[in-house]
């Protein structure tokens, strides 16, 4: 087995059990999935269950990014791929919630 192997297994697995829930939130739109709910005065609370679902399944890209390229390439660059991928997927998922609470 090598070296990097179970963490790309762990990451993927992780990836997998956050995209079930974000697909779950999303198809249900049931605001009460959401862990603190009560802290947020939305608008349309529908819409806001459906959107967190939607920015869920995105950050759960950065440690199906970060397990693929262990796969592939060792050392830091998995590491460093899913930090990057982190960043990005959350400033996106912060444009995306904006207006709706």
């Amino acid at each position: 087995m090598d070296e990097m192997e179970p963490y790309a297994i762990l990451m993927i697995i992780f990836s997998g059990a956050l995209m079930l829930y974000a697909a779950c939130l999303y198809i249900s739109g049931d605001h009460h999935m959401i862990v603190r709910n009560y802290a947020v005065k939305m608008k349309n609370k529908k819409i806001y269950a459906r959107q967190m679902g939607k920015v869920i399944g995105l950050v759960a890209l950065a440690p199906l990014l970060g397990g693929l390229t262990s796969l592939v390439a060792g050392g830091i660059y998995p590491v460093l791929v899913m930090i990057v991928s982190f960043i990005i997927f959350i400033r996106l998922g912060i444009r995306m919630m904006r207006g709706l609470y």
